[in-house]
């Protein structure tokens, strides 16, 4: 293969493999499951590849070391299942909603800035609305959420929200509750 085009393959897989994970990441904002789960998924799905594309690795990469080839197997394909578990299990969650009672262990703002870069560009500050909230079956979930939704909670106490069961039985919190407004 001539290098060039290996570059560009590896660059290649660089990209889609840091994307996919950043969109794993996403969806696993709004996914009540341990994480140990999902890198159990990674690991045993890189594990099973591993014999089957670890030639493949040594082609593209040129490592020479099999260990190096493997550790790049775990590291593209665990990404990939990941992400891809995920997004099954959000894309075919079941419509109906089920309400469950999260405590609000803390609420706070954060302010980000936008805009910028060029000379004249302006640098616009906006306030984002966060809460930390604590299901019942213990897991601790991170929630940016509307103005609306900040002002009418308090710590300490409860609030419904409506929780869809997804296709491998992970709960999904439904977008209704993650709905995101900027206010400036």
């Amino acid at each position: 293969m001539p290098r060039p085009l290996r570059l560009f393959l590896l660059f290649l897989v660089a990209t889609v493999g840091i994307f996919l994970a950043g969109g794993a990441i996403a969806l696993y904002s709004d996914t009540l499951v341990s994480p140990w789960t999902i890198v159990t998924i990674g690991l045993v799905a890189s594990i099973i590849t591993s014999p089957l594309l670890c030639r493949a690795w040594d082609r593209l990469t040129l490592l020479g070391s099999d260990w190096a080839n493997r550790g790049v197997n775990v590291i593209i394909v665990g990404i990939v299942a990941s992400f891809g578990a995920l997004l099954a299990n959000r894309a075919w969650a079941d419509g109906e909603t089920v309400t469950t009672a999260a405590t609000i262990e803390r609420k706070y703002t954060t302010e980000r800035t936008t805009g910028g870069g060029r000379r004249h560009a302006t640098r616009r500050k906006h306030t984002v609305y966060n809460v930390d909230l604590l299901f019942p079956s213990g897991t601790r979930k991170h929630q940016e959420v509307s103005i609306s939704t900040y002002n009418r909670v308090r710590s300490g106490s409860e609030i419904p929200v409506e929780v869809r069961r997804g296709m491998f039985g992970w709960p999904v919190i439904a977008p209704k509750f993650t709905k995101r407004s900027r206010t400036r």
